[in-house]
């Protein structure tokens, strides 16, 4: 049965209505992804991305070498360079200049550190001997004490031994004196005075002495 006149219209619009909803769904699609890219490109958040990056350049150490300011001893050429090199170094070894002044190098370095191991040694020598004099010193210097100390004991009992003796010659001269006047005998008295004058010269003598020791 063929659809009648209201049928038609409505399958009509569906057929039509299908793919107009389609169409709008696209639209809507594309203009959803474009108000993306404008907001991502507005948004300051984001930062540029850097530019790429040059290609980098391999090291040549022996241009730094060179340009830092070092001799370079490159070795000779021809057919008299390998007579005198032998089997040595070869002309295509770049590094030839480098080992040379690296070696020449060492061979100071190791001679100045020769030089001041030999200063140190002496150092320590003179050092040493030094100690050793101190010490000699201090021992002299200990028994020059001792000697002093002596010396001064010695000058003490001479010093009190004069005044006990000077005491004495008083004593004995008082004495002769009393004697004179009572009468007694004076050849005695004298002879016991001269005697303690001797004594007492004696003490004097021993004192001055010990005074020059010290």
């Amino acid at each position: 049965e063929a659809p009648t006149g209201p049928q038609c219209s409505l399958t009509a619009l569906a057929a039509l209505a299908v793919p107009l909803a389609a169409a709008a769904w696209r639209r809507s699609q594309r203009g959803a992804r474009r108000h993306a890219l404008r907001r991502r490109a507005a948004d300051p958040r984001e930062p540029p991305k850097p530019p790429p990056a040059p290609p980098s350049t391999p090291r040549n150490p022996f241009n730094e070498w060179k340009e830092a300011g070092y001799p370079v001893n490159m070795p000779k050429l021809g057919k008299k360079a390998k007579k005198e090199k032998g089997d040595g170094y070869k002309s295509s070894d770049w590094l030839f200049g480098v080992r040379e002044v690296l070696g020449g190098q060492e061979s100071k370095l190791a001679s100045e550190a020769e030089v001041l191991r030999r200063q140190v040694a002496e150092a320590e020598e003179r050092k040493a001997q030094i100690a050793q004099r101190l010490s000699g010193a201090e021992v002299r210097e200990e028994e020059l004490l001792q000697q002093l100390e002596q010396e001064k004991s010695t000058a003490k009992i001479a010093r009190e031994s004069y005044e006990e003796m000077s005491q004495k010659v008083e004593e004995a001269q008082l004495e002769r004196d009393l004697a004179l006047d009572g009468k007694e005998d004076r050849a005695v008295l004298e002879q016991k005075l001269e005697e303690l004058q001797e004594q007492f010269r004696k003490k004097e003598r021993e004192l001055d002495e010990s005074k020059s020791r010290v």
